[in-house]
């Protein structure tokens, strides 16, 4: 989304970089944009009722359960089993 940043920033010596993230201010995973957008995501693709469904039919929930039932890659798969076990879903 962001690739004349990233060209930019692969071209600056390391150095460089580490001084262009220098005093920025740290903020919680839900303040991020980039967290907000896989969040939302994942939740359209693989939604809670469908996922407690899947997990009742088979005994629980796994990566590839759940990348090959939705059709997404086992990253977002695990990402959305990640977020489901934070928020206290049994899984």
């Amino acid at each position: 989304m962001h690739t004349d940043q990233l060209v930019r920033l692969a071209e600056m010596p390391t150095q460089q970089q580490a001084a262009f993230h220098r005093g920025r201010k740290r903020h919680e995973p839900y303040e991020d944009t980039e967290w907000q957008a896989n969040a939302f995501a994942s939740a359209l693709l693989m939604p809670a009722k469908g996922l407690r469904v899947l997990g009742k039919e088979n005994g629980g929930l796994t990566v590839s359960l759940i990348a090959e039932r939705f059709a997404v890659s086992p990253e977002a798969a695990g990402y959305r089993l990640d977020l489901m076990k934070a928020e206290g879903v049994n899984c």
